[in-house]
């Protein structure tokens, strides 16, 4: 039981301490500024593409890359696929490598994407550099980036409370 009242102490002091609400609320504002910025750039794109994908042009291109490889991210080995293609649009060339679409397709991408194969490529009449092959983004790409702005915000909400309570019984405590 002392034991136990030791860590109670030492969280208690911990608690108390300057540095401690300092690291919370810089936690606070790195996740709500964080999740903001990453949804602020990723949902608006990946929105413009729902809407675009059934409604924009088609053009024909070519394979020209068709590779598979490994990245280590954490502590998992994960395997990625290459595919990059060319495309014209009004006579303009164009070089792409993105893919829209489930990437946990069993389907190899050098026998979906054999190289010299020819493919469908939709692009933004507006802009024909912004293109993609594959079936195009579904609204499950928008719930992942809807639960990053809503989680991030609520943890970051969450420490900066927990840092002002925090400091709010310490100091009546004291």
């Amino acid at each position: 039981m002392g034991r136990r009242m030791s860590k109670q102490r030492k969280a208690e002091h911990l608690a108390g301490s300057p540095l401690f609400h300092v690291a919370l609320r810089l936690l606070a504002v790195m996740f709500l500024v964080g999740s903001l910025a990453i949804a602020g750039f990723t949902i608006p794109k990946t929105l413009r593409e729902i809407r675009g994908a059934d409604h924009w042009p088609t053009t024909t291109g070519r394979i020209t890359k068709s590779s598979t490889g490994r990245y280590v991210d954490s502590d998992s080995l994960n395997d990625v696929w290459l595919v990059q293609y060319v495309y014209a649009v009004e006579g303009q060339r164009y070089t792409h490598d993105r893919y829209s679409g489930p990437l946990n397709t069993p389907d190899d991408p050098l026998d979906t994407y054999p190289r010299g194969e020819d493919v469908e490529v939709r692009y933004d009449p507006d802009h024909p550099q912004r293109a993609f092959i594959g079936p195009g983004p579904t609204w499950v790409n928008v719930l992942v980036w809807a639960w990053v702005v809503v989680a991030g915000p609520a943890v970051g909400v969450f420490c900066w409370k927990l840092s002002r309570d925090i400091a709010k019984a310490h100091a009546g405590g004291t």
